[in-house]
């Protein structure tokens, strides 16, 4: 007999592969209308052909985030923000250039070659995407700065109270940074369910 842990984690999964499908525009609003019509969609989805599915390693990115914030390791948070901001927006692109049905040479030249400045304005724009706001913007390039100077560490002597103040910025840092990701779910949202992820969370349990 499966565990109740065993059983949250397949249900996990499972509500992940019909978010992916809704996201992906596999599935429409007219298929979350009840249990039975999605169900049978997503059979009918799955009989036909091959199904592609991306591994989402953000469920592991934010609880490390937080935890490492919580410790004061307030660089390694940032690293972790910085992290999960990227395969989001990487993400979102993937699976609109999917729905667009543009080539796979298009999603691999914009995550490539475009910084994560350019993937939260003007390719938004080019997709069709909404505007990204400009306070978390600036915040999450505040991150992404900060990540690189931790990764690209220079071995440069500090002063003691330098150093102090550097870490209190830090720590107000990781505290916007968290709230920028807060805000990052709510545009993913926004951008590949339109509204129906709580009707499709409906469905599922109906």
């Amino acid at each position: 007999m499966e565990s109740k842990e065993e059983r949250r984690r397949l249900n996990s999964v499972i509500r992940k592969i019909y978010e992916g499908l809704l996201a992906s525009g596999d599935l429409t609003a007219e298929d979350l209308e009840d249990g039975e019509t999605l169900r049978s969609k997503v059979l009918s989805l799955l009989d036909g052909p091959e199904i592609q599915f991306s591994i989402d390693h953000r469920d592991k990115l934010l609880p490390n985030a937080e935890q490492f914030a919580n410790e004061g390791s307030f660089e390694l948070a940032l690293m972790f923000y910085a992290t999960y901001y990227e395969h989001t927006i990487n993400g979102i692109i993937g699976t609109t250039v999917h729905r667009l049905d543009l080539s796979a040479n298009v999603t691999k030249g914009m995550l490539r070659t475009v910084n994560l400045e350019g993937k939260l304005t003007w390719v938004l724009e080019v997709l069709g995407l909404p505007i990204f706001n400009a306070n978390y913007l600036k915040t999450i390039k505040k991150v992404s700065e900060a990540r690189n100077a931790f990764i690209h560490y220079k071995w440069q002597p500090t002063p003691g109270d330098i150093k102090s103040s550097s870490e209190h910025k830090l720590g107000e840092l990781a505290v916007d940074a968290s709230k920028a990701a807060n805000y990052f779910k709510k545009f993913e949202a926004r951008c590949l369910f339109k509204g129906n992820k709580g009707r499709l969370h409906r469905a599922i349990k109906s």
